[in-house]
């Protein structure tokens, strides 16, 4: 009750993101793989994102590819990406080998599964090409015609839907092929088609650029209805539960469904971004899309509700006396003393995406990792000076109170207790899993990982070093506080009910838990964080607790959900100094176009 709470809003540092140009989800993993767009010729990002229904995404692991990505599906196990140098990359969620394919010498444009290991992509040269995944090999190629421009795909069974400039084909299972004309508002302007979806067997939904969702009979190539309920091009559609849902250039979300007199009607608007829609997927029980505005927003339908994914990551550290904000190709570091300011900004070599970065307590030590290599620099308030730059890529790095640095590349953890030393190997995980999550203890001497798996363990660093499996389900982040262990975790059978479990230090199976309801007045958990004073536990709706070593729960801040507080993301938790600081940043209004002035790729 003494302690002095610092609330600190950084509006001038902005966390930034990417925009989003497509989701897929696993229907049975619940991975989502998020590909964003990055500027220019720099490589996109992949985030690989761990769903919880109606509550978060904890992010997986940050990759980048060295490539420009248009189109993602899950095959099988496998996500697999079309990307715009005619290659195919594919990406195991347990492994971190990247296996790559050149498939089209032009710009491949969508992939979508066929089922049992292959797939159907487009290019830019008009060809079909079906793919089988496992032995990455073409079985065959289909022209579209000469000059067919193809822009959307989506399959159904053995069915292939392609939308194009002006055109829709429809090809069976075997080389039956139809085409289904569209009409142009303008002679000289084409009508594109930018999304097209399957509803159910025989029936199609496609999305194009005049702003009209069209249905289709695919079994005689004719148009049932058209509805235009957009202002501009319609650039994704999914489908959940018999119900179509329509976004793009005008970001309004329609919901179209068929009433019981078999008519076609749009039932319902709704308005939660204020830019682009690139992409919509339909998983579970809810609805998933991203673009311009760069967050995740989520349609649920039971009950009907809209709002932005809170995605758990480590994009901010604001421990000790220096804080991190790490974007997209550069970190900045804040001095947080009186007033919030960048002191200084690093950016990474080639300016490739950050995929891990940390900072120490004192500010000494920054560490960088990218795809190629992870760095290491030295601060000393005024000026950073880089260390080295030999150490190897990795997912996670901490730098421990201890000055050592840990370092997790895949599935091993390396310590280097100078910043100069040599890398110590002090675990490695056999099973076929990465590690997404670990925590460290404040004397070094057991760490709590988790895994792809969603296994958690508890690692005592003797000689050699013992693990020992935990009995928590779906564990998503670990933190330990100065008597135990807390793992955030949820439940198989309900998924959207996260608790809080408390391992003591002796034991593998939890001594007590603390649910979402139990800390604060509404809200889920969304971040923990370790103190002197016990553990900091933050929510999705900016409420903030402390759990004490007596399990004594402290409420330090309470809100209502409000538009307001959905507009503002709680960031990190931190401890400095005997003051509780809780980092927050406002979202940014972006400057608009009007929708009728704007095309495609415009920003």
């Amino acid at each position: 009750s003494d302690m002095d709470v610092k609330v600190e809003e950084w509006r001038g540092s902005r966390v930034e993101s990417l925009p989003i140009t497509t989701i897929a989800i696993h229907p049975t993993l619940g991975i989502a793989l998020i590909a964003r767009k990055n500027e220019g010729e720099k490589e996109d990002v992949i985030d690989l994102v761990n769903m919880r229904p109606e509550w978060m995404g904890v992010m997986n692991r940050r990759l980048s590819l060295g490539v420009k990505v248009e189109g993602v599906a899950w095959i099988g196990d496998k996500a697999v990406l079309a990307c715009l140098d005619g290659t195919v990359q594919m990406i195991s969620p347990h492994s971190n080998i990247i296996e790559s394919t050149q498939v089209s010498p032009s710009p491949l444009f969508g992939v979508s599964s066929l089922g049992e290991g292959k797939a159907a992509l487009i290019s830019h040269s008009s060809l079909l090409y079906y793919f089988n995944v496992d032995e990455k090999i073409i079985l065959k190629s289909i022209s579209l015609g000469i000059e067919s421009r193809l822009f959307s795909l989506a399959t159904f069974g053995e069915d292939v839907a392609i939308g194009g400039l002006d055109s829709l084909w429809i090809l069976n299972g075997g080389n039956e092929k139809k085409e289904m004309r569209l009409g142009r508002d303008a002679l000289r302007m084409g009508t594109i088609v930018w999304s097209v979806s399957f509803v159910r067997e025989g029936l199609l939904a496609s999305g194009d650029s005049t702003g009209t969702v069209s249905l289709w009979n695919t079994k005689n190539a004719t148009l049932i209805t058209s509805i235009l309920r957009h202002e501009a091009d319609v650039l994704s559609l999914c489908v959940l539960n018999g119900k179509i849902y329509a976004a793009g250039v005008d970001p309004t979300i329609v919901v179209i469904e068929e009433t019981s007199a078999r008519v076609w009607k749009d039932t319902l608007t709704k308005r939660i971004v204020t830019r682009d829609v690139r992409s919509l997927c339909s998983w579970g029980n809810g609805v998933y899309g991203g673009g311009s505005d760069e967050r995740v927003f989520t349609i649920r339908t039971k009950p009907q509700s809209l709002y932005f994914l809170p995605i758990h990551s480590n994009a901010v550290q604001c421990d000790g006396k220096y804080s991190l904000l790490t974007n997209t190709d550069h970190v900045l570091i804040c001095n947080t003393k009186e007033s919030p300011s960048v002191i200084a900004k690093i950016f990474s070599f080639h300016h490739l995406p950050i995929t891990a970065s940390c900072i120490s307590l004192d500010g000494s030590i920054i560490g960088m990792a990218t795809r190629e290599s992870t760095s290491l620099y030295s601060f000393d308030g005024n000026s950073v000076i880089k260390v080295r730059g030999d150490l190897p890529p990795s997912s996670i790095l901490i730098c421990h109170p201890s000055s050592h640095l840990f370092i997790v590349c895949h599935n091993i953890i390396y310590r280097l207790e100078t910043m100069e030393g040599e890398l110590e190997e002090v675990f490695r995980l056999d099973c076929e899993s990465l590690i997404t999550n670990l925590s460290i203890d404040i004397s070094s001497s057991s760490m709590c990982l988790i895994t792809s798996r969603s296994t958690a363990y508890r690692i005592t660093l003797t000689s050699p070093p013992s693990s020992s499996s935990l009995r928590v389900t779906l564990p998503i982040v670990s933190s330990f506080s100065s008597s135990s262990l807390f793992i955030l975790s949820s439940y198989i059978s309900s998924p959207s009910s996260p608790s809080l479990f408390s391992i003591h230090s002796s034991s593998s199976s939890s001594t007590s838990s603390f649910s979402s309801r139990s800390l604060f007045q509404s809200g889920f958990i969304s971040s923990i964080a370790s103190s002197s004073l016990g553990l900091l536990v933050s929510s999705d709706d900016s409420s903030w607790s402390i759990i004490s070593p007596s399990s004594q729960v402290l409420s330090l801040s309470s809100s209502s959900k409000s538009t307001n507080s959905m507009e503002r993301d709680i960031l990190s938790l931190g401890f400095h100094n005997d003051s509780l600081r809780i980092l927050s940043t406002q979202s940014l209004s972006p400057s608009l176009l009007p929708f009728k002035s704007k095309r495609f790729g415009m920003q």
